[in-house]
């Protein structure tokens, strides 16, 4: 399971705290609230030889007070006001991915670490869509890489449904695509080059589609297209340069 799912579920799930509070007048305090869910879907390796899987995810959003844990995550609203939220938090990368997908061909290749990257969001909700920056960065000491990320979605309320289409990228740091993509010089091999990775931007669209019933329960949808820089895509061990991922999925909020 690569991070960007993780991401996926978080958000899954943080949207579920917000809609299922819109159609349930008893959690009327938005400082506190549960949601729990599962979501199956596909996943596409990138990597040669790597094995595509359908499995379920399973996320979480809880929030008190200030607190709140989403996905692998734990965080603190440092600001909220007037539509503008900054947070900061630490989460879990790269986890469950420790053989590059189970792939047989990079089998003699190290296994990953789990890392724990630290992070501070801003986002800001307008009449036209919510915009979010976040800024991570290796606290674990394991690839000692940064990221940054910026996305814009938007909620379309239609038949019952809330659908929210989102764009946005994400810019790795070159310490970050080595570590996941490059091949160092005593594990190249007749057909895997020696390969350096340098820093680069990835861009992704996706669409979730949430519908609440009976008060607390939601079915979810979810697409998600990922399109890699030619710094991950021309790695020896690379062999996809994007991928497309699609969800379904319920959740319950207390």
């Amino acid at each position: 399971m690569r991070f960007y799912q993780f991401i996926t579920a978080a958000c899954l799930s943080t949207c579920a705290l917000g809609v299922l509070a819109q159609s349930d007048e008893r959690h009327d305090e938005d400082s506190e609230g549960y949601a729990l869910g599962i979501l199956v879907g596909n996943d596409q390796s990138l990597y040669v030889g790597g094995d595509d899987e359908i499995q379920p995810f399973p996320f979480i959003q809880a929030r008190w007070g200030n607190f709140f844990i989403g996905g692998p995550g734990l965080g603190y609203y440092l600001y909220e006001d007037n539509g503008w939220s900054i947070s900061t938090s630490i989460a879990l990368d790269g986890i469950g991915d420790t053989d590059r997908d189970n792939s047989k061909l990079l089998a003699d290749m190290p296994e990953f670490d789990s890392i724990v990257m630290g992070q501070i969001g801003i986002s800001k909700e307008t009449n036209w869509g919510e915009f979010s920056l976040s800024l991570a960065s290796d606290v674990s000491g394991t690839h000692d890489g940064t990221s940054a990320e910026l996305e814009y979605s938007f909620e379309i309320p239609m038949a019952g449904w809330m659908i929210e289409p989102s764009i946005g990228l994400q810019w790795q740091s070159e310490e970050i695509n080595q570590y996941f993509y490059g091949v160092e010089q005593q594990y190249v091999r007749p057909d895997r080059a020696f390969y350096k990775a340098d820093a680069g931007v990835n861009y992704s669209a996706g669409i979730m589609a949430m519908y609440p019933f009976m008060e607390n329960h939601a079915v979810v949808l979810n697409l998600e297209y990922e399109s890699y820089s030619k710094e991950i895509s021309d790695s020896s061990i690379v062999d996809r340069d994007n991928t497309f991922n699609v969800g379904i999925g319920y959740v319950y909020r207390f």
